[in-house]
């Protein structure tokens, strides 16, 4: 039973990961189904949608810091600048998630705003 849930768990990264077993983190020898980048990105966007659901907000400058620094993580990695490691990419990915998920409420809330201006 456990090994169809992580295989089911393995297909579903796929659709949003590269998924490559150097960039991932391992448990009992078993990959995760995404990346430590995703695996953060995911941290903070569950940090996110509770700070939302407890009415706490992130500003917007500080979102768009926070996804600076995944990104320049990334692009250093990218350049071969610099190398990346996992656990760098799970701590930049963290703030990185928490900050996409804000930036992307506040423009959801813009678009409702515009739209509820508009009226019928």
């Amino acid at each position: 039973m456990g090994e169809k849930l992580w295989h089911a768990a393995m297909k579903c990264g796929r659709l949003i990961c590269h998924q490559k077993p150097e960039r991932s983190f391992f448990i009992r020898g078993h990959q995760f189904p995404v990346c430590a980048r995703c695996t953060g990105i995911s941290i903070g966007f569950a940090a996110a949608v509770i700070c939302l659901w407890a009415g706490i907000r992130c500003p917007f400058s500080l979102s768009v810091v926070f996804v600076l620094l995944m990104f320049v993580d990334w692009l250093l990695q990218f350049l071969h600048v610099k190398e990346s490691n996992n656990i760098r990419r799970l701590v930049t990915g963290i703030p990185g998630g928490f900050g996409l998920s804000f930036l992307s409420y506040q423009a959801v809330m813009f678009l409702h705003d515009q739209i509820v201006q508009a009226g019928p």
